[in-house]
This record gives C-alpha cells, structure tokens and sequence, in this order.
C-alpha cells in the first residue's frame, strides 16, 4: 500500500521556521512513497520566499523523498509568465480518471478506508472528506454497494477535474493546448520567448 504524505499551504514568507524544519525531519523519518505540496507556497511571490521555497523543496529531495508540487494562487509571480496550460479530449480523460480509480480498487482501496474510518466517530475528520473516502460513509451505513461507492468515486473525481479546469480558466491568463500539438506548443512558447515588448 503505497504511503502519501500531503502538506498544504506552507506561505514562505510567513512561515514558522521551526515547524517548517520538523516536516523535514518527520519526512525524512517516515519516508512516503509519495510527498504531495499544494496551495500556497509563498506569501505573496517575493523572489526571497521562492528561494526559500526551492530550499526546502531540494532538501525534500537530497532525502530522496519523491514530490508532486502544485502551487497555490499566492505563488502568481509579480513578472513576466506565459502560463501554458495542457487539455485533453474529454473523453480520453474521464478514461484515465475511471482507470485510475479502477487501480485504486486494485491496489486496496477498501481495506484501507476501512483500516482507517470504520469508528463513525472518524467521520467527521477533514481527511474523510476527501473524494475516495467520504463516498464510503454510505458503503459503512450499508446503503450502497461497493460498486456504487466506486461509480461515486468516478463521478466525483470527474466533476472536480471539471472544476480545476474552471478555475484555471478563470483565474489565470492560461494559454491551452492540445496536450499532443507538441509543435504549436513549442511555438507559441519560443514567439513568446522572442517578443521583445512583453
């Protein structure tokens, strides 16, 4: 069963150092199989609060921890950006998230929701709240199948990519591509490179 460690919202910049310096030293004690850091980085995209940033997270990896990084709407840098945004064919992309879903299934899924939030009382944890747990509540009251919890997983986790989508749209000036037109993205990006007037 593969172990995941999630921190959020760090905000260099406004951080306590020394909670910072006991992740590193509890990540490196525990060893994930995989570090998830979303939301904010930085407090507000100071080049000093990015540095910070890329020290922490090349001490993560000098302890060979494996990162996913996805910055929040704090870490807008206050320069010049071309924000390029990859799309897929919609139906090439509920596939992968009903595959990996599927996976999840595989890979024991079940026992480990149920290793973790049988006592009802864990319902109301924020980690429960998540889509491929909170789904479960039901499957626990023994109101739906499993194969009902699954199909909500499905649906839930194709209504929030649907969501981020959204969001980027909306908050950010993105650029979309085709995720396969590696040519036009190449393109765009040396034009943008190139133009002297940005």
């Amino acid at each position: 069963m593969a172990r995941i460690a999630h921190l959020s919202d760090i905000h260099f910049g406004a951080n306590d150092p020394n909670i910072v310096a006991a992740t590193i030293d509890w990540l490196k004690e525990k060893k994930p199989d995989l570090v998830i850091i979303s939301g904010d980085l930085t407090q507000r995209a100071r080049v000093a609060q990015f540095q910070d940033a890329a020290n922490y997270l090349q001490a993560l990896r000098q302890n060979e921890l494996r990162l996913l990084v996805i910055p929040g709407n704090h870490d807008i840098p206050l320069y010049d950006v071309y924000f390029l945004g990859l799309d897929v064919n919609r139906e090439i992309l509920h596939d992968r998230i009903n595959k990996r879903v599927d996976i999840m299934f595989e890979n024991g899924l079940v026992k480990e929701v149920e290793d973790l939030f049988t006592n009802p009382e864990t319902w109301e944890y924020t980690s429960f709240q998540g889509i491929g747990y909170k789904e479960f509540k039901d499957y626990f009251l023994k109101e739906k199948s499993i194969d009902e919890v699954k199909t909500a997983i499905k649906t839930h986790s194709r209504q929030y990519a649907k969501r981020q989508y959204t969001w980027f749209k909306n908050q950010m000036p993105v650029h979309w591509f085709e995720a396969q037109n590696r040519d036009e993205i190449y393109s765009a990006v040396k034009e943008w490179l190139m133009d002297e007037d940005k």
